[in-house]
């Protein structure tokens, strides 16, 4: 699957405590690949959940491919995204290949969750082609415990992947892990991206990281959050690192923006 357009407008989310993320509108073709950054407790996590479905909007709405997914007091579903949370979340009494494969063995729809057998087979056929192609061939059968950060963030990106989905939601996925660790996978994420097409959104803290992994990036501010603004990461890494840092410390400071280069692109999300 190429992708899935994913739409929000006037998106607004929070909790009872009070609202979190106010103002959002985004469009995102198939295939976009998109990062969010912003402090911490800016609601990066809370907008990935809205987008996701997880979570009902206060107001606004979220589409996928011209479907409402999430809409206050409607129904919410998640049934077009795929999620990778912060930690692997691995069963400890399951084998890497048994873990890739939960995902998919409990996601079918309702009249073929009795067909057990069928749906197993297959869901541990494709976790064993996941991990292969992941680099995890020679582990199929070993445990968490036997396993590095490393090796479990890959098997839970196989779990997510298996689903299918046409949005690919990353919550921070390489943030436990030590920067050497996290370096490596970020160069290997960005190689598996090329090789399952799909509409992809990362939240993070790191800026390089998402330079790297995404298309665009927009930064999150304000209480209760929005976007502030975005950068093109197309051309000069550098600059568009230097950039992103620049329009997060004006966010934060509620200074202005230094210029580096050419300006920091304040595109509107149509």
């Amino acid at each position: 699957m190429a992708g899935v357009r994913l739409t929000a407008s006037g998106l607004a989310l929070g909790y009872a405590a009070g609202p979190v993320i106010t103002g959002v509108d985004l469009s995102l073709a198939p295939g976009d690949r998109v990062a969010f950054v912003g402090a911490s407790g800016t609601g990066k996590t809370t907008l990935l959940h809205g987008l996701a479905g997880l979570l009902a909007p206060q107001s606004g709405e979220v589409a996928a491919d011209g479907a409402v997914v999430a809409s206050p007091g409607g129904p919410c579903t998640s049934r077009h995204a795929a999620y990778m949370f912060q930690r692997p979340l691995l069963l400890p009494w399951k084998t890497a290949r048994e873990n890739a494969a939960l995902a998919a063995t409990v996601a079918r729809p309702a009249p073929d969750r009795h067909a057990t057998s069928p749906i197993e087979r297959w869901a541990l056929a494709q976790a064993e082609e996941h991990l292969v192609e992941f680099g995890l061939g020679d582990f199929l059968d070993a445990y968490p415990h036997e396993l590095s950060g490393g090796m479990c963030q890959r098997v839970a990106l196989a779990r997510t992947l298996i689903l299918g989905r046409g949005l690919v939601l990353l919550d921070e996925p390489f943030a436990s892990l030590d920067v050497l660790t996290r370096g490596d996978l970020q160069v290997w994420l960005r190689e598996v991206m090329d090789r399952h097409p799909a509409t992809w959104v990362l939240v993070t803290h790191d800026i390089r990281e998402a330079v790297l992994l995404a298309d665009r990036v927009a930064v999150l501010g304000g209480r209760p959050a929005g976007i502030t603004g975005w950068v093109e990461t197309a051309g000069d890494a550098a600059q568009a690192v230097a950039e992103s840092e620049g329009l997060l410390r004006a966010t934060v400071t509620g200074g202005a923006a230094p210029r580096v280069g050419a300006t920091h692109t304040r595109r509107p999300v149509l």
